[in-house]
């Protein structure tokens, strides 16, 4: 513990890691733009002309602090001019790309969606679309791109003490607002772009496809989802909670255990390339790519 905390990039972690908590407490990011820029002139000064060991180390920490609340207001788009709320009018024709499928709700199949374009005017954003559920129409697929007139709306914060608070969880990943309709109210575009998460999710889905013909329960292909392709979105509470409650929840997830196997397949591949000349910092390069 005691070389822990004599190693420098331990203290240069934790300071930066103290500038993203002020930030996500209390919403530095809306003013850090200005002030960070200036501060950093400020510091940098003091390491030139101060040849105090102790200044130096202050301001070193400040600096990584700054760095940290820097780099969360650097990732918040409604700092950025093309954010799409500061372009939004009611009524205005709302184009989104399909991201990813959440776990669905009782009344509504939830999607992440970027906010490609309001009206003529390309916009940045993320936001939480739920639509109808409709047992007629076929679901929504990664990369699908609609038009609709959207009405945005707050998420709404937990209403009761120690629940999940799924409005801060959405707006640690950088989604603010929401929008609810259904297949009726929007219109699917022909010419849409493929992005590599569309690639992935048609991958995914051949999987699934292969999967349901070996005839699995409910349950087992819910587990076999999340441990080989990392879709959690069809185990029910009760197998979660029973996963929880045998301490294995971890394994459903993408985990340290996940990663090793990883690791040892891909160095038992590469492991040939050792027989080159500077093969074994090559093939630990390619390990970490």
């Amino acid at each position: 513990m005691k070389k822990l905390l004599e190693y420098i990039p331990f203290h240069l972690t934790a300071c930066l890691s103290i500038g993203i908590f002020l930030a996500y407490s209390f919403q530095l990011s809306n003013f850090i733009y200005g002030t960070f820029i200036l501060l950093e002139c400020f510091l940098l000064l003091g390491y030139l002309f101060s040849k105090s060991r102790m200044i130096f180390t202050l301001f070193t920490g400040v600096l990584f602090i700054l760095m940290g609340v820097f780099i969360v207001s650097l990732q918040d788009e409604r700092n950025k001019e093309l954010y799409f709320e500061q372009h939004l009018i009611k009524g205005d024709n709302v184009v989104l790309k399909i991201q990813s499928q959440l776990k669905s709700g009782n009344y509504h199949t939830k999607y992440i969606a970027k906010v490609l374009q309001i009206n003529h005017h390309k916009t940045l954003g993320t936001i939480l679309l739920n639509i109808r559920k409709d047992d007629v129409v076929q679901p929504l697929v990664v990369d699908d791109e609609l038009i609709l007139q959207a009405d945005f709306s707050e998420i709404k914060p937990a209403l009761n003490p120690h629940q999940f608070h799924y409005k801060k969880y959405l707006e640690r990943a950088g989604i603010y607002k929401q929008v609810f309709t259904d297949f009726n109210n929007f219109k699917l575009l022909k010419n849409k772009t493929s992005t590599w998460r569309g690639m992935v999710f048609k991958i995914q889905n051949k999987a699934k496809i292969a999967l349901f013909k070996h005839h699995f329960s409910k349950d087992e292909h819910a587990v076999i989802n999340a441990l080989l392709l990392g879709q959690r979105q069809a185990l029910s509470k009760e197998l979660l909670a029973n996963y929880a409650a045998a301490g294995a929840i971890h394994i459903l997830a993408v985990s340290g255990l996940h990663v090793g196997i990883i690791l040892l397949l891909l160095s038992v591949i590469l492991k040939p390339i050792e027989h080159f000349k500077n093969g074994k910092f090559l093939k630990t390069f390619l390990l970490i790519v």
